[in-house]
């Protein structure tokens, strides 16, 4: 994830309640993201961006309409695949 990213996800959580932030620090939230991405046959580049744009979504930086177009398009993934990523992910 590139520095300003990041900065922008710091900056994001910090305005968040307690109750939504332990979401987030919760160890459990990205080992159950990147395993969706392996069951989905995602590389280690794909994973991080798997997490990153699912983060933002979750965060209310990207909107959740917008979450397929961006998964599509930045993982260079199948309508497929990334209908099987979105469904695990609402699962989960």
């Amino acid at each position: 994830m590139d520095p300003e990213t990041e900065k922008i996800i710091k900056d994001q959580m910090e305005k968040l309640p307690p109750e939504v932030k332990k979401i987030f620090t919760d160890p459990e939230l990205g080992n159950k993201i990147i395993n969706i991405g392996k069951k989905n046959g995602l590389n280690i580049e794909q994973l991080g961006i798997l997490q990153t744009e699912t983060y933002l979504v979750m965060l209310g930086l990207v909107h959740p309409d917008e979450y397929r177009n961006e998964l599509k398009g930045r993982l260079n993934i199948n309508d497929e695949t990334v209908n099987n990523i979105i469904k695990d992910i609402n699962e989960q």
